[in-house]
């Protein structure tokens, strides 16, 4: 496998993928993807589908660490685009510019394209 791309439906699936699967991936594309699970599963109004999948940040708080994928973003290896609408209500911009702001911090290649007049997904 080439690229790795998943638009996301709120899901951390690529980065961690990337991150986990070491030598699998060429590139990696991450469309409107969540990854930093600590803030989205804190966040004020938490989804109730993200505790049934993630778990309940007040009892499963290290869990939902141990999957967070700005906890391993130093294992990502390959060029990444990030793609982020500017009006994601969803995932918000602080999980792109986190991740790209931590892989342009140690050097890695990575690319970032904020949709100015998008929301959560491409239209």
């Amino acid at each position: 496998v080439v690229v790795l791309l998943a638009v996301s439906d709120e899901e951390p699936g690529p980065v961690l993928a990337i991150e986990r699967q070491h030598g699998l991936w060429r590139a990696g594309i991450d469309v409107a993807g969540p990854v930093d699970l600590e803030l989205l599963m804190t966040a004020p109004s938490v989804p109730t589908r993200y505790v049934g999948e993630l778990g309940d940040p007040a009892t499963d708080l290290g869990l939902i660490r141990r999957f967070d994928p700005m906890r391993s973003v130093a294992d990502l290896d390959v060029p990444l685009f990030v793609y982020q609408g500017i009006h994601d209500g969803r995932v918000p911009r602080r999980h792109a510019d986190e991740l790209v702001g931590s892989l342009r911090a140690r050097g890695a290649a990575v690319e970032l394209m904020l949709a100015e007049h998008e929301g959560h997904t491409l239209s």
